[in-house]
Formats: C-alpha cells, sequence, structure tokens
C-alpha cells in the first residue's frame, strides 16, 4: 500500500528539529511517521548550498505543490509541507521560502511508494519500494547560529542514504565536492563504528 501522508511539520517537525538549547533532535512526529512506512525503504536526500533551490527540486520529482501561503507555512519558518499528496501538483510538499534566510530548518522528509522499485536480486523482491525524500538544511548558511547545522545534517543524511541528489545553483565547484568526499568519510565511520556497536544492521 502506499505509504501514510508526513506529518503536519508546522507544529512538531518531520524529521530534525532545533531544541532551546540549540541542539538538534529528532521529533516525535518524524520517527513515528517513519516506522510507518512499509520496507523496503530507500532514503534519498537532497544535499546542497542553501536557498539553492533543494525543496523545490523534490516538490517536482514528487509531483507536488509547495504550501507557499502564509497558513500553509505556520509559524516559526519550519520546512515541510501540510500533508502527502499523489501526483498531478497535489499539494502537500516541502514548504519554500521567499527571503534570502536559511528556510529549511534541519530535515524534513516525505515518502513515496514506487511499484517498479526492488527488481530482481534487491531486498524489495520486485515488490516495489518506498523512497524516503530528504529535504536537509542547506550549508554555509549566512545566519551565524545555523553555520555548523548544515555540516552536521550532510554527514547524517549521508549515513543513511541509498542515493543523493546534489543541488546547487551553478556550477558544483572542487570546493563542494572536496567536503562533499570529506563528508563522506565521516559518513562511512560514523557508519563502521554503529555496526561494530551492533546499532546498525549489515547491508
Amino acid at each position: 500500500p502506499p505509504p501514510p501522508p508526513p506529518p503536519d511539520r508546522r507544529g512538531d517537525g518531520g524529521g530534525g528539529r532545533r531544541n532551546d538549547d540549540d541542539r538538534l533532535a529528532l521529533s516525535s512526529s518524524g520517527l513515528s511517521y517513519l516506522s510507518s512506512l512499509p520496507s523496503p525503504i530507500y532514503v534519498v536526500p537532497a544535499l546542497g548550498v542553501y536557498r539553492g533551490g533543494k525543496s523545490l527540486l523534490l516538490n517536482r520529482v514528487m509531483n507536488l505543490t509547495a504550501p507557499y501561503s502564509a497558513a500553509a507555512q505556520g509559524d516559526g519558518g519550519e520546512g515541510g509541507g501540510d500533508g502527502g499528496g499523489d501526483g498531478g501538483g497535489a499539494r502537500g510538499g516541502f514548504g519554500v521560502g521567499h527571503s534570502q534566510s536559511t528556510y529549511t530548518r534541519g530535515i524534513d522528509v516525505c515518502a513515496e511508494y514506487i511499484p517498479s522499485l526492488g527488481g530482481a536480486g534487491s531486498s524489495g523482491g520486485g515488490g516495489g519500494g518506498t523512497v524516503v525524500w530528504m529535504d536537509t538544511e542547506g550549508l554555509w548558511s549566512s545566519e551565524y547560529s545555523r553555520g555548523r547545522y548544515g555540516p552536521k545534517l550532510f554527514s547524517l543524511a549521508l549515513l543513511f542514504a541509498s542515493a543523493v541528489l546534489l543541488n546547487s545553483v551553478k556550477v558544483l565547484s572542487d570546493q563542494f565536492f572536496d567536503f562533499f568526499a570529506e563528508e563522506q568519510r565521516v559518513a562511512r565511520i560514523l557508519k563502521a563504528g554503529l555496526r561494530e556497536g551492533g546499532l546498525l544492521l549489515p547491508g
């Protein structure tokens, strides 16, 4: 069956969020949403610089419309939509801001069931699969208080990624690919440590 719609990210947040003590944390609604998804699950984060169009790119991929209205964007300016949608430009996409400041805060998620996933020889056995699209907070934010979050979220997204969408306003630079390679190394080290500690299944 198709996955349920994502949680209303106007309140608790659809993925990671920031506490009052300035630490990143998981939201209860995001965890409940992810645990309800049918397997196999393929995680695909959109990664890139802040204000680069990652949210809009994911909306185009899912054929969803961003909640542009002030009521849909909610208070606090968190990224994320107001539910799931089928195709045809349905509402429920990731939120899109209209200023130069960072709009998506932390990580928001939205799942899409794709019947053609899980071919022969894969864990899905040819019966379809669920893609979890991850909208991540952009790198190198101009907001000093948020600049340190981008690299952490980048590594976290790579840790769980089945594939990656790299997004850039212009040409991807050598600086970006050097950073990407370094964060890949960090993710591999983290994954090895989690596996050795029995906190991550093989594969």
